[in-house]
């Protein structure tokens, strides 16, 4: 398992250490533009828990990869329809857990989320999103 994340760090190992899988987890304080690592990514697992605007789901399924999220990151819709994975709201851990074994014990459910990921991202237009929002709001689109 590989996390990577600029925050706090120290809770995490902390878990981590306690759980007794520190020679299986790999922490990256990314220097780098994260869009290199994605392709090589099985999986984003994005439990926010109050996140609106982060768009690393959709930079996930840009790159082909499926997502298993929270209901709380503002992209839902998308990673539906990206074949991926949003939780019901409200959060609770117990979902992500029960979900996150499911996909553990059946690889080739991820290798379908991966696919559908790949169409999706083959076919959606990730750049005109601002322009279509502002056409909505100002009525140009009629």
């Amino acid at each position: 398992l590989v996390i990577c994340c600029r925050g706090n760090l120290k809770p995490l190992k902390k878990m981590v250490k306690r759980l007794g899988i520190s020679d299986c987890v790999d922490f990256i304080i990314p220097d780098f533009d994260l869009l290199e690592l994605l392709p090589a990514a099985d999986l984003l697992l994005y439990p926010a828990r109050n996140e609106t605007s982060g768009i690393a789901p959709l930079e996930a399924i840009a790159s082909g990869v499926p997502v298993l999220a929270s209901p709380n990151h503002g992209w839902d819709h998308i990673v539906q329809e990206a074949g991926s994975i949003v939780l019901p709201s409200p959060f609770k851990r117990e979902n992500l857990i029960s979900a996150l074994r499911v996909l553990l014990i059946t690889p080739e459910r991820i290798d379908d989320m991966k696919r559908q990921a790949v169409e999706y991202a083959n076919t959606a237009d990730f750049y005109r999103r601002s322009e279509f929002a502002a056409n909505a709001i100002t009525g140009a689109d009629k």
